[in-house]
């Protein structure tokens, strides 16, 4: 099967350089889009890969633009809607008694616009590892002895008692 010749001409990038463009983009054959361009060109298209330059270091970086730091009171103003909180205070059981009233009372687009402004907590305790009993009690039996050996397996360090160590250890070998 002959392959299709393959046109030079159109592999010159010289006339985007001439209307403004980056000489750095304008040479390298996948920023440009060349590549992308030629993969229906079957001969093309393994020409412009063998003429990439095969060590990464050589090849052109884009330069990372920093991003401004945001506080958080600053980046307050780009929610519009409030946050949920970590942990349940007085405040969101009395928020979540009023929302299950609501859907007691069938008024569900009601509730959905409550939840909205006043979001329900993330989490009863604000603690990852935290584990209710109920949870515990539902797991397997080697879950279980593995969740409490990891409670047990905690030392308590307590580095003044080096010294009471070795205050016993001279009255012992005077």
């Amino acid at each position: 099967m002959l392959e299709p010749k393959v046109d030079f001409d159109t592999l010159n990038f010289d006339t985007l350089n001439k209307e403004g463009h980056d000489p750095i983009l304008v040479n390298d054959r996948e920023l440009n889009g060349a590549i992308n361009r030629a993969t229906t060109q079957g001969a093309k298209f393994g020409l412009l890969l063998a003429m990439l330059e095969q060590n990464h270091l050589h090849r052109p970086v884009l330069q990372e633009i920093p991003e401004p730091e945001l506080n958080i009171a600053d980046a307050a103003f780009l929610h519009h809607y409030r946050t949920s909180a970590l942990k349940a205070d007085a405040e969101s059981w009395s928020n979540i008694n009023t929302t299950s009233q609501m859907i007691k009372s069938g008024y569900i687009q009601t509730a959905h616009l409550w939840l909205a402004m006043h979001p329900e907590p993330l989490s009863q305790h604000n603690n990852s590892l935290h584990l209710n009993e109920e949870v515990l009690a539902n797991c397997s039996y080697p879950t279980q002895t593995r969740l409490q050996q990891a409670t047990d397996n905690l030392v308590k360090v307590d580095e003044t008692g080096l010294f009471d160590i070795l205050q016993g250890m001279e009255s012992s070998t005077a």
